[in-house]
């Protein structure tokens, strides 16, 4: 929440946030086909969704 002070009045406003997550995967280290990186991708992506967000995660290799 966003907190104004006018006038001695308090005014508490709704504060909207926007965020975003993103998987990322390196080719060809990561894999070969579009099927494989973008399955580690979104297993990246859903790590960080599990761990907190405000992180950045990374396929993992093999």
């Amino acid at each position: 929440m966003q907190i104004i002070l006018r006038k001695y009045k308090l005014i508490l406003l709704p504060l909207l946030m926007v965020v975003s997550v993103i998987g990322i995967v390196m080719y060809p280290e990561q894999g070969l086909n579009m099927a494989s990186l973008m399955k580690k991708a979104d297993n990246a992506m859903y790590h960080i969704k599990s761990n907190g967000k405000r992180a950045v995660s990374f396929g993992e290799t093999g």
